[in-house]
């Protein structure tokens, strides 16, 4: 398997939301020595998304794994386990208030980690992925409108 590109988290690093991808997007094309989290269309909505909304500046953004695959290919959950001991040591020490966890894939795996998805899961809020809206012709207001009210859940 071929690595496209790595990428680190980024944002704020006194986060009180962390949000949560599968992976990064290789968007339009491999781009070796882009090194941060969120470019690309699905990225650019989301950050469209929260800046209406006044969260952007509030949030730390990461990934399950952290570096993109050619094609955007669906993979096991082989790779993200072996990025796990990673987004630990980023929750650890950035401590986020709230954790914001964009798809089912996401989802389904932090929930059958069981160690960690035990220290966090009072932290942690659901959300379909950003790129869901992109397909079925949702505005990024309505998303971002949509993040509050998860995020608002208590």
């Amino acid at each position: 398997m071929v690595i496209a590109r790595h990428a680190m988290g980024t944002g704020n690093m006194k986060p009180e939301i962390m949000i949560i991808g599968e992976a990064p997007g290789v968007a339009d094309g491999e781009r070796k020595l882009e090194r941060v989290m969120g470019y690309g269309p699905t990225s650019i909505f989301l950050r469209k998304a929260l800046l209406h909304n006044k969260l952007l500046f509030k949030c730390w953004f990461t990934n399950l794994l952290k570096c993109a695959l050619p094609n955007n290919e669906n993979i096991s959950n082989k790779p993200f386990k072996k990025c796990l001991k990673y987004l630990e040591t980023e929750i650890s020490i950035l401590e986020p208030k709230k954790i914001l966890l964009l798809g089912k894939n996401v989802q389904r795996f932090i929930e059958d980690q069981e160690s960690l998805y035990s220290q966090i899961y009072k932290k942690v809020f659901r959300i379909y992925h950003p790129s869901y809206c992109l397909y079925k012709g949702i505005d990024y207001k309505t998303y971002g409108n949509k993040i509050r009210e998860v995020l608002c859940q208590q």
